[in-house]
């Protein structure tokens, strides 16, 4: 779980919490919905004793979808449904809606039974629509006797894998693949779910750690091979001994686009356009953004979306990778072997979570 998200049953969220006002005015019976939920659970962001996001999800939701044109979606049993979706502004800029939307899309691609999942909102949440859009989401049309409430959804069996964002969370199994390595300081907080157990991480304030994209800086152009859909395969570098066991494989990433900001000590970018593409998708200090650009030969922007974690117990050691021929040969630099998704499969299958929870055939 992204860390500031909490799942909580519905009984220990205060309803009087004024954070609820604008969903009992835009839903009536909002307040009776809510009490009937009291045993179920839902997806809660609180700062300071306030609710500030709140995400509940319903599995195995049974309806027809009607629409005011007439039309309807008949009734499906492997359908699942975001039934409340809002973040306060207080939090806007934290990127925990895109961190909720994530929780959302990987409960679904977990859930074997689920074909499709949607959400209803209404049109003047712009930022909300636009987040749902550009994950793949797709208007279907307006509810039927709503007052103007709309209906997104999204399908696995239509997957606009051309797009990292519209295929999150799942890995194109077509594209070619690279070891990215990260180091243990940097890795903890930039993928908080893909920290090692038994492991204390050093982890600091960052709101890198609520989103779904993440932004790594690498001095490597081996690195810039990576196209659009590719997939990142991210190997935790310990300083721990033995680390032939303490540095492993702990998820994967779809990546977006890499950027060249120094190529032979000749800048492609500005220090301040370097620092406004990484914002708040990096968990570099000022000063260390600072040295990287000024004393590093060459340096690249990685932008990738944070789409599986193998989780606490379940990573690949580097000794496993040696093992099972899953590192570059010897003498080459990791960086150097290009992988494909069998490769990314047998590592998946070597830390025993489901492999299916990855690709769509």
């Amino acid at each position: 779980m992204i860390e500031g998200i909490k799942k909580k049953k519905f009984k220990e969220c205060d309803l009087n919490d004024i954070f609820f006002n604008s969903l009992k005015n835009d839903y009536e019976g909002f307040e009776n919905w809510f009490k009937s939920k009291s045993e179920e659970s839902a997806y809660i962001i609180d700062e300071n004793g306030l609710i500030e996001g709140f995400m509940y999800i319903k599995f195995d939701e049974d309806e027809v979808i009607e629409f005011e044109n007439g039309t309807n979606i008949d009734a499906d049993p492997t359908r699942m449904k975001i039934g409340t979706f809002k973040t306060n502004d207080v939090i806007r800029g934290r990127r925990f809606g895109e961190g909720l939307l994530g929780v959302a899309l990987k409960e679904w691609s977990n859930n074997k039974r689920c074909n499709s999942i949607y959400v209803t909102t209404f049109p003047k949440q712009k930022e909300l629509i636009g987040m749902l859009e550009r994950y793949g989401f797709l208007l279907k049309g307006e509810l039927k006797n709503s007052g103007g409430e709309l209906v997104y959804m999204k399908l696995k069996t239509d997957i606009d894998f051309d797009d990292p964002y519209k295929s999150f969370p799942y890995i194109n199994r077509k594209r070619k693949g690279k070891m990215i390595l990260i180091n243990e300081e940097y890795h903890d907080n930039l993928f908080p779910n893909s920290i090692l157990k038994n492991t204390k991480a050093n982890i600091f304030p960052s709101d890198v750690r609520n989103g779904i994209v993440k932004t790594f800086v690498s001095e490597s152009k081996t690195l810039l091979e990576l196209k659009k859909g590719d997939f990142g395969i991210i190997y935790r570098q310990s300083n721990d001994e033995p680390k032939r066991h303490k540095s492993c494989v702990t998820g994967f990433c779809a990546i977006i686009n890499t950027e060249k900001v120094k190529d032979n000590n000749k800048f492609f970018m500005t220090l301040n356009n370097f620092k406004l593409k990484l914002r708040n998708k990096t968990t570099l200090a000022d000063e260390k953004i600072d040295e990287y650009y000024n004393k590093s030969k060459n340096l690249i922007i990685i932008n990738m979306l944070y789409c599986f974690a193998l989780g606490e117990g379940n990573n690949v050691t580097y000794q496993k990778l040696i093992e099972n021929n899953l590192w570059s040969s010897k003498g080459s630099h990791p960086y150097s072997r290009n992988y494909v998704f069998n490769d990314l499969k047998k590592i998946i299958e070597l830390s025993g979570k489901n492999v299916q929870n990855t690709y769509i055939d």
